[in-house]
């Protein structure tokens, strides 16, 4: 098991070698330098370039990791301010967001961008995002508890989530509410195989898997606070989730 973390390892510390070499002299996505230091202090991580790295890597393998990334970044703040969170406890779920799916940078592209239901053997390599995520921030100093949070955005409220099976409150909160903005996104956004739903019908999901996917007191708040800031939004919002397509899931709600 630890040979094939090393030779992980030797793989993503390769790819980020040949990535910076390529990028040398273009200009990175302002956009993603923009919401990374937005969310996280530069000066507070000398290794942020490792990250920085990590996430083009992602984006320029999957333009919709980054749109995706993104607005479940943008919804966790709106959980974390709805929750009472404070500013360096929301710079730190907003970098959580931002991160989740950076596990995802192992995953074959025919994956990530196949346009009908995943078979149970990709929807297995699907499941090691979380574990790869957790394994590559864990070589970052300082980032230990963004790791902890990434492998475990895919828990369950009620025990039956992935990769170790936590409950309740064994979950990190950060992950918690990381869960409930990825479903929400992933509901929302366009799929190839199905329509995707309204932001009332995303909300009433979220409701429904209260208790059993979903920390009830962040679906309270994502209720409460976010979703009327979304429905007030209106059009010009839901305009903007449908526009981009993410064919990652076989199920309607994250899992």
């Amino acid at each position: 098991m630890e040979l094939q973390w090393l030779v992980l390892v030797a793989i993503i510390l390769s790819t980020i070698l040949w990535t910076e070499i390529r990028l040398s002299g273009k200009a990175q996505s302002r956009r993603l330098q923009r919401a990374y230091r937005e969310s996280f202090s530069l000066e507070s991580n000398p290794h942020n370039q490792i990250i920085m790295t990590l996430l083009n890597t992602l984006f320029e393998k999957n333009p919709r990791e980054e749109q995706h990334s993104e607005r479940v970044a943008e919804l966790c703040v709106l959980i974390g301010k709805s929750l009472g969170l404070n500013r360096e406890q929301l710079e730190e779920l907003k970098l959580t967001g931002l991160l989740h799916d950076i596990g995802k940078i192992v995953v074959d592209e025919a994956i990530l961008n196949k346009a009908t239901n995943l078979d149970e053997r990709e929807w297995k390599h699907i499941q090691r995002h979380p574990v790869v995520g957790y394994r590559l921030l864990n070589f970052v100093p300082g980032m230990s508890s963004v790791a902890a949070a990434i492998l475990a955005h895919h828990e369950r409220w009620d025990g039956t989530g992935y990769p170790r099976g936590l409950k309740g409150e064994e979950i990190p909160v950060n992950a918690r509410i990381v869960a409930v903005a990825d479903a929400y996104d992933a509901m929302v956004s366009f799929r190839p195989y199905r329509n995707s739903l309204t932001h009332e019908e995303a909300v009433e999901e979220l409701q429904q898997r209260s208790g059993t996917q979903f920390d009830p007191r962040i679906i309270q708040a994502f209720v409460t606070d976010v979703a009327k800031e979304k429905a007030l939004d209106g059009v010009s919002r839901q305009r903007v989730y449908y526009a981009f397509q993410e064919p990652v899931y076989a199920h309607l709600v994250v899992e």
